[in-house]
């Protein structure tokens, strides 16, 4: 990155580190580069792969299941949501908003993606449904039907993280306003 990292996220068979930054910038990098490094080689740590889909700042990045065939889901300053493959490198799905993004999670299934808003809203797109909209219009990548969407309220200003509960039962959401919800 040339200019500051602002997420990090890690697959679940610890063998990828992925970072975003200012820069719009999604890179990932085999943990095992960044921890057997020589201390006394001046040889960089080469990442295995970047995107640089997003035209503006990535604030959020989340890591679904599956190691090297897990799905990256990143949030950007430029009103994005975008859904990456680590095995094929390839982008599957772009999200767009009407704000500027904060923060991402996909449920553990990944039929669910939450995208925290600038303006303290939440928007929840349902995967499924949208993937087989994606699917029978041809192919294109850009989800922005209004069917597939749900929105929530109740924060004042940007959602800075999430959680899910265990068994994905109940989404808890943070915010720049001091309340968790």
């Amino acid at each position: 990155h040339h200019k500051a990292v602002r997420c990090l996220g890690l697959t679940d068979d610890l063998s990828f580190l992925l970072s975003g930054g200012d820069d719009a910038v999604l890179s990932v990098w085999p943990v095992v580069d960044l921890v057997d490094v020589d201390d006394t080689s001046d040889a960089a740590v080469r990442e295995f792969h970047s995107w640089t889909d997003h035209l503006l700042g990535v604030t959020s990045v989340h890591v679904g299941r599956g190691g090297v065939q897990a799905r990256v889901f990143s949030a950007s300053l430029d009103r994005t949501a975008r859904i990456f493959e680590i095995f094929s490198r390839q982008l599957l799905y772009t999200v767009s908003c009407g704000t500027f993004l904060t923060s991402v999670v996909a449920s553990p299934d990944e039929a669910w993606l939450f995208l925290g808003m600038g303006d303290g809203a939440i928007t929840a797109v349902d995967l499924l449904t949208a993937a087989a909209q994606t699917f029978a219009s041809g192919g294109d990548v850009v989800m922005e039907t209004g069917q597939t969407r749900s929105h929530m309220t109740g924060h004042s200003q940007a959602i800075t993280g999430f959680v899910f509960v265990e068994h994905a039962t109940m989404l808890i959401s943070a915010s720049e306003d001091g309340t968790v919800r």
